[in-house]
């Protein structure tokens, strides 16, 4: 395939923004969603203090405001304040996205925390722009480019030339990443990431799923029509996030492509006993999905076939013998 920029490392662009970062930040402080993470917000608020009622009430109404345009719709405003070159292309856009009266109640919102988040960016903004020279030698490792072009196999298309939003979270054994910000974007979370190679399965499974679009999107639409699944749910209800997750997990991180990374799979049976033992029902399904669904996704890595009709069917049929509980 003939490529515009060096392999792999050019395939990445990496940002630092404050408007993105202060979004994220009173996004996950928000706690809206299952994707938002507690231990990012008790970190947080150990470093920052409690929550004082005028900030508690800001945050419920950016809730109120967030769960109408979630992940995956068209005016998730992440794609405003992640990704535009400046604030006031991002209001712009936002506005655009979900009209000016809501924005003013983000606007509201983000006045409510930019104090607290103030005191946490000035430690960790210079640390964030740090990280794309260590990101890049990473990428740089052996494995990284042979893991890309089997994706590439796979999905029968080229990994696509991803600008890469850094942005601030806590865990040195935790990386987290998202691909909900429109084709070409991705954040990616490994602030204090200890192993940095955690972080690129992260970034290429983000990089997946902006893959998908072109051979897997129109093979489920059909499948789904097939077997009749729901695909109007929010989050893991959602038949088709679901099952999206699981095959996309079932490669990267910690499936059948971390061989080629030189590191082992996750075992995903363990980690849905310890989701389960913390009440994270949904997370447990997904991992026992996905432990169902890599033998059979790597077998197709192995061969470097691309993704079809057949794999679903197969796929299917693993998701039906135990269907997930949550």
């Amino acid at each position: 395939m003939p490529r515009k920029v060096p392999f792999p490392v050019g395939l990445f662009v990496f940002r630092v923004d404050r408007l993105a970062n202060l979004f994220h930040f009173v996004n996950n402080m928000a706690a809206w969603h299952f994707a938002c993470s507690e231990s990012y917000n008790r970190a947080w608020l150990a470093e920052t203090g409690e929550l004082t009622e005028d900030e508690r009430a800001a945050l419920d109404a950016f809730a109120a405001v967030v769960r109408e345009f979630s992940y995956g719709d068209d005016r998730w405003m992440g794609k405003a304040f992640i990704t535009a070159e400046t604030p006031d292309a991002a209001w712009e856009q936002a506005r655009s996205l979900v009209g000016p009266e809501k924005v003013s109640v983000v606007q509201s919102v983000f006045e409510a925390l930019s104090p607290r988040f103030a005191r946490i960016w000035e430690s960790d903004e210079p640390r964030l722009r740090a990280l794309p020279e260590r990101l890049r030698k990473a990428i740089a490792s052996p494995g990284v480019g042979t893991a890309i072009r089997a994706l590439e196999d796979f999905y029968d298309t080229p990994f696509p030339a991803l600008t890469v939003h850094l942005l601030i979270s806590r865990g040195k054994q935790l990386s987290a990443g998202g691909a909900n910000e429109g084709p070409g974007h991705v954040t990616l979370e490994v602030l204090e990431t200890e192993n940095l190679m955690e972080g690129i399965e992260v970034l290429l499974h983000e990089g997946s799923h902006l893959m998908q679009a072109r051979r897997l999107e129109p093979l489920f639409d059909e499948f789904s029509r097939v077997h009749g699944l729901d695909t109007s749910g929010d989050g893991l209800g959602n038949a088709r996030h679901l099952f999206h997750e699981a095959l996309t997990g079932s490669l990267v991180p910690g499936g059948c492509l971390s061989w080629k990374l030189g590191r082992q799979p996750h075992d995903h049976l363990a980690r849905a006993e310890r989701a389960r033992a913390r009440g994270a029902e949904a997370h447990a399904a997904l991992e026992e999905l996905t432990a169902r669904f890599l033998p059979l996704v790597a077998t197709y890595i192995d061969q470097g076939r691309p993704v079809d009709g057949k794999l679903l069917e197969n796929i299917y049929a693993a998701y039906a013998a135990a269907p997930p509980k949550f």
